[in-house]
């Protein structure tokens, strides 16, 4: 993969292409000019991480406005079960204290706890940030790889 694909796959740690253009499609055919609102959730409980996710995001979706939201509770980095477990508890919670005042979720982190549970939970478009990369890297039709700096994470 080049640097140019992976760029444009990872997106600074975004690849959420496909929540955009959705978005605008349907903004443009409408004939509003409303910015997307997209709620970025930050399933651990590292405030600064969650302001770089943020900034990152902006730079990607200049057109959006994006909500950070940290979790309440759970554990500072997400690198086990139990931590995906804590992590997908603060994404639903959030999800559902916040419904309506989005236009979707956005999963900021890897393993993209609560992802599935977020999607049961509102009818807008939910992207996990590993998800929506990944299928972004397979759509330039070259190959890929992920680092990981636990030893946990490869298989």
């Amino acid at each position: 993969m080049n640097a140019r694909a992976f760029e444009h796959a990872a997106g600074i740690g975004f690849g959420p292409t496909c929540l955009p253009v959705v978005w605008r499609s349907q903004s443009v055919a409408s004939g509003k000019e409303d910015r997307m609102r997209i709620m970025l959730v930050d399933p651990n409980i590292t405030g600064a991480m969650t302001d770089k996710m943020v900034a990152a995001a902006q730079r990607v979706i200049p057109y959006a406005d994006v909500l950070g939201v940290t979790a309440r509770h759970g554990v500072a980095a997400l690198e086990g079960c139990r931590d995906h477990m804590l992590g997908a508890a603060a994404v639903i919670e959030e999800t559902v204290a916040r419904y309506g005042q989005f236009d979707g979720p956005m999963v900021s982190c890897f393993g993209g706890p609560g992802l599935s549970a977020a999607r049961e939970l509102t009818a807008a478009p939910v992207v996990g940030i590993a998800e929506a990369s990944f299928l972004t890297a397979m759509t330039l039709g070259e190959r890929f790889s992920v680092l990981t700096s636990l030893k946990r994470g490869v298989p």
